[in-house]
């Protein structure tokens, strides 16, 4: 299947489900002596402590039901640890991954699923936003992959329709979830270009479902090319915003070093421990470093480099339009190609420098 193929498939997924959400605010009240206090309280911790280890356990059943793909049993625990804390992190995330999502009649609630990634992401410390915001989005386009491929499977005019409603979807989650990267948003421009490319070049009715979608349901506007005028701007502000991380990134080093100066000055702590606190600073530059080569996507652009290269030498010489168009991709992905190595470039020349100030410093105090 086109599909099977090509969308990246990770994690079993999960159903829809409605939040229950509940807070127990019942207080004790006419305490007339210490000692009824005392028990209150104590009662109170006792509570406390055994709500969060109920939450814990409900939590630690609920991913095991998700490993098992098993939707009503995850629905069920996570409105019981919602019902004991309601802004609990691990269930909002596990919503955000699979709630609006029926696994078995792939319905797919896009406004609830948006309302609950959003509120997911809500509740995560910034620093973790893009990799959690990634890991959703993960879990969201395998379920657009299983839709796709069910579609397919019916090359008719319903499941053209009903292939159009997932593009549609699919468009929609890319637009709307937040803290999702430039790199990302782009390399899944880019993708969905090739899905249209290759439809449009199949044979087997259910290979050209994708192409019949567009043809006739988008005004015979690729999906790549609707994905692409609806994603520009989105992809443009995610680029400011990893820029003005960076940038803000790099004054928070420098006033935290600066910090570290005068805490050994003052005595507060030995020049040890500054050269402790200097290596964790090291050890989170270079992951940064690593990373930037990972989130830039070059890897997966150059599968579809490679795919491209492939469909062209298999086309027949008589082919004329078909080996024009397939050209034409092969010059775009070449240009973002050369465009990431741009960013991977510009990236590393703010991140270098950072290293070699800290790695000066703990020079200094060897």
């Amino acid at each position: 299947m086109l599909t099977a193929a090509v969308l990246l498939k990770n994690m079993p997924c999960l159903s829809f489900i409605s939040l229950c959400m509940g807070q127990d605010t019942m207080m004790q009240e006419n305490q007339s002596s210490t000692g009824e206090m005392i028990e209150s309280s104590e009662g109170d911790s006792k509570e406390k402590a055994q709500g969060v280890t109920e939450t814990s356990t409900l939590l630690i059943k609920a991913n095991e039901a998700y490993e098992s793909d098993d939707s009503k049993t995850v629905i069920e625990l996570c409105n019981k640890v919602l019902e004991i804390e309601p802004e609990n992190r691990g269930a909002w995330e596990l919503l955000g991954k699979f709630g609006g999502w029926d696994s078995k009649l792939y319905d797919f609630d896009t406004d609830y699923i948006l309302r609950t990634i959003k509120h997911a992401l809500g509740l995560a410390p910034e620093e973790e936003k893009y990799d959690l915001a990634a890991d959703i989005y993960t879990a969201r386009k395998r379920q657009i992959s299983l839709r796709l491929e069910a579609a397919l499977m019916m090359p008719s005019y319903q499941g053209a329709k009903q292939t159009h409603q997932i593009m549609m979807d699919w468009k929609r989650l890319l637009a709307e979830i937040p803290y999702l990267t430039p790199g990302l948003i782009e390399s899944e421009v880019t993708l969905c270009s090739n899905i249209c490319t290759r439809s449009k070049m199949g044979i087997m009715p259910n290979d050209r479902l994708v192409y019949t979608s567009y043809a006739t349901f988008n005004h015979k506007e690729p999906y790549g090319e609707t994905f692409r005028k609806a994603l520009a701007s989105r992809a443009e502000k995610e680029m400011e915003r990893e820029a003005g991380r960076l940038a803000s990134a790099k004054k928070e080093l420098e006033e935290r070093m600066g910090a570290y100066r005068a805490r050994v000055e003052s005595g507060e702590i030995s020049a040890a421990e500054e050269k402790e606190l200097l290596q964790d600073e090291l050890s989170t530059l270079r992951k940064q470093l690593a990373d930037v080569v990972g989130m830039s996507n070059e890897k997966l652009y150059q599968q579809q480099y490679d795919e491209l290269q492939k469909q062209l030498a298999e086309l027949k010489p008589y082919k004329f339009f078909k080996r024009t168009e397939v050209n034409e991709q092969l010059k775009e992905v070449e240009k973002k190609l050369s465009q990431i190595k741009t960013q991977v470039e510009t990236a590393t020349a703010k991140i270098q420098p950072q290293i070699d100030a800290v790695e000066a410093r703990i020079a200094e105090l060897d």
